[in-house]
């Protein structure tokens, strides 16, 4: 058991308090500090007042940080800690290492966060001769490219004289 306080207040109050005082004093176990001994790093970090706790334990471990490696393979860049030593619910905070396939493009997302399709623009020609710009990941394969439709409008002056409101791709019969 471990108490911050004054035992003199305490043991005057209370004949339990008494009791418990003298115990620890016969048994050498009263002293001004509490001495706490940091699993990770090997160190002792001496507290005296309850202050302490929050100023020189803030994350229940010592003061240097955790450095454990994490399962993507970074490093934790908490502080030394007591809660989730495994890192099961850790969210890293680097950048994605991940790089797409087959565009060879990183990932943009945080290492926590799931890759998403790749987003990067890129300037394509379709088969009717316009270019276009498309995310990367509708690049990847022959069938992505053919379910790309031309935005450019209709060249075509209709007979009644007016522009056609048609897409391009109506012309390609696609």
């Amino acid at each position: 058991m471990y108490v911050f306080g004054n035992f003199d207040m305490f043991s005057s109050g209370s004949e339990l308090w008494k009791n418990v005082v003298n115990e620890a004093k016969e048994a050498n176990e009263l002293g001004s500090r509490l001495l706490l001994g940091c699993h990770m790093h090997q160190n002792i970090t001496e507290i005296q007042t309850p202050e302490d706790f929050k100023n020189k334990s803030p994350t229940g471990g010592c003061r240097l940080p955790c450095k454990k490696k994490l399962n993507c393979g970074h490093i934790c860049k908490m502080l030394c800690h007591n809660k989730d030593v495994e890192h099961k619910e850790y969210k890293c905070t680097e950048k994605c290492t991940k790089i797409f396939q087959p565009c060879n493009h990183p990932c943009p997302d945080m290492c926590h966060q799931e890759c998403q399709k790749c987003l990067v623009q890129t300037l394509i020609q379709l088969s009717c001769g316009h270019t276009q710009l498309v995310h990367c990941y509708q690049t990847h394969t022959e069938e992505d490219i053919a379910e790309i439709q031309c935005l450019q409008p209709c060249p075509k002056i209709l007979a009644c004289g007016h522009q056609c409101s048609e897409l391009y791709v109506g012309l390609l019969g696609l």
